[in-house]
């Protein structure tokens, strides 16, 4: 496992335009900084509203910031050209929030993972794609059994695994989680929160974990970054951000997850 950041966000600002009489746009993240070191997992958590999702993006190459720049091995994204950005793409994968919606509702489980390899490995055959499927969905906990069927006749934990094995076809160093349990009942959420970090002792991966719960972040998250309206509130290993918060927010966000508990 390599050593270091391997993505880093630096003043990053991202502004979004709008029409009518807010004719500036409304601007979503403001100079906010954080990196993520290899084969760990960096927790950002806020309200909704707060700009983490847009983070994820713009960390993950997915948005440009409107300034600021993001830097990946400590080359920035903007400067990449198209051989840099297609390498982004297979090390950088993303996990949302429905998995259901971020897969063609018209597929089987077989073609969602079959359909990248195709782009990933040309020279697989349809025995050695199916090979690597079947290995994917051992590694998330399910069996060929799946292969028929197709996103709406999975159960959300059946359908997040099978997006987290679709994250993983392309040997990704970093996985991008964007609120990837809060669609989940509690007892499949733990199931996936414990399968990410299996999968992350095994393989090294490194983690941008972002939830609205500072319950599970600090589960998951070696450090922990708060947002609120876009600016960075707080940014601590996760110790020190759950036992002894310095932000306002921070401690409100301490507050809602204490109240949630029976």
């Amino acid at each position: 496992m390599s050593e270091g950041r391997v993505l880093e966000a630096r003043e990053v600002s991202r502004r979004f335009a709008a029409r009518g009489p807010r004719r500036r746009g409304v601007l979503a993240l403001d100079r906010v900084s954080c990196s993520l070191e290899c084969g760990r997992t960096l927790g950002v958590v806020g309200t909704s509203g707060s700009g983490k999702s847009t983070l994820g993006e713009v960390m993950g190459g997915l948005l440009a910031p409107t300034s600021g720049e993001v830097l990946f091995d400590g080359r920035p994204l903007s400067g990449l050209g198209r051989d840099g950005r297609r390498g982004l793409r297979r090390s950088v994968q993303f996990v949302f929030q429905d998995p259901v919606a971020s897969m063609n509702p018209s597929f089987t489980v077989a073609r969602v993972l079959d359909d990248p390899q195709r782009v990933l490995d040309r020279g697989a055959g349809a025995a050695r794609r199916r090979a690597r499927s079947s290995e994917l969905l051992e590694m998330v906990g399910l069996t060929d059994d799946v292969l028929g069927r197709r996103p709406a006749e999975l159960s959300g934990g059946q359908a997040q695994r099978v997006a987290i094995a679709r994250a993983l076809l392309s040997h990704p160093r970093v996985v991008v989680c964007d609120e990837c349990t809060s669609a989940l009942d509690v007892s499949v959420q733990a199931q996936i929160l414990n399968l990410l970090r299996d999968l992350q002792a095994r393989e090294g991966v490194s983690l941008l974990f972002i939830s609205h719960d500072i319950g599970v972040v600090s589960y998951m998250a070696d450090e922990v970054v708060v947002l609120d309206a876009g600016r960075l509130v707080e940014s601590a290993p996760t110790r020190e951000v759950v036992e002894a918060p310095r932000a306002a927010q921070t401690r409100a966000l301490i507050d809602a997850a204490r109240g949630l508990e029976p």
